[in-house]
């Protein structure tokens, strides 16, 4: 029965009344990369329906269709229709240790964009933040947070030692060294690369066009897309701005681990 509901409601939602009339958005990333701000700002453009996180939420059970729903990709079809006459934007951290895993979507990145452009996807913007250290530094700030990952505009910042170590750090569902987990950042992001070559993509990085101003960043998305950029409020403020010898307890250990690599200049950046 529930395979039966869901074969109807797939058919009905590919019918072009469901479809957002100007177009569909993915953004992918790998997290702690500036997209929470991004995305607020691209959801306070009028002319978008900016749907955040939509598989971690479903996995979370955040959303009242995922008891319902257990094709996640047919839940994606049903929130797309929310956006009417509107552009629909979400994203996904898409590699096999977030989004793409088995709890979720259990599916390659190849796969996971094949599907993505047959169900009319036009439009993908990567957001990549290149200092890998500070961003596994961010994620375990926000673990020893309590999960607190985001700071209002305006609020001080307030130091959180944490200890990196070097030989099984978290990287989404994966233990892995920590030089490894920068390896496979650099290749996941290669292959996206090559599975994008043909589509209309854009790539944003945390550091030249966040971290100064995230309006930039806003502006660049919408002109990509191409839309107006309006006047937009910037909601959130940056959690860990100090120096990473400040932040990480065992620097000198992690300077050593990083030491004559390709991502050494990481430590001072």
């Amino acid at each position: 029965m529930l395979a039966l509901f869901q074969g109807s409601l797939d058919t009905l939602l590919k019918r072009p009344r469901f479809q957002p009339s100007l177009g569909q958005v993915a953004m992918l990333h790998y997290g702690r990369c500036g997209s929470s701000v991004l995305c607020d700002l691209l959801g306070q453009h009028p002319d978008i329906f900016w749907d955040a996180e939509v598989f971690e939420r479903m996995f979370r059970k955040q959303l009242r269709e995922a008891r319902f729903i257990r094709d996640p990709m047919l839940l994606l079809r049903l929130r797309m229709a929310l956006a009417g006459k509107r552009y629909y934007g979400f994203e996904t951290k898409c590699h096999p240790a977030y989004h793409l895993s088995a709890p979720v979507l259990n599916t390659s990145s190849s796969s996971y964009i094949a599907s993505l452009k047959q169900m009319g996807y036009g439009y993908f913007i990567i957001l990549k933040r290149q200092n890998y250290l500070r961003q596994q530094v961010s994620e375990e700030v926000g673990r020893q947070k309590g999960g607190v990952w985001h700071q209002p505009a305006g609020a001080a910042a307030l130091l959180q030692q944490v200890t990196i170590d070097i030989d099984c750090v978290r990287f989404g569902g994966y233990r892995v060294a920590l030089l490894d987990s920068f390896i496979e950042r650099d290749r996941r992001y290669a292959e996206l690369a090559s599975l994008l070559t043909a589509e209309r993509t854009l790539w944003l990085t945390y550091e030249d066009h966040i971290l100064p101003d995230p309006v930039k960043g806003y502006q660049q998305a919408c002109e990509f897309v191409g839309i107006t950029p309006r006047e937009v409020t910037i909601e959130c403020s940056r959690t860990n701005p100090f120096p990473l010898k400040d932040i990480i307890q065992n620097f000198a250990e992690v300077e050593a681990h990083l030491q004559n690599t390709d991502y050494e200049w990481m430590l001072h950046s």
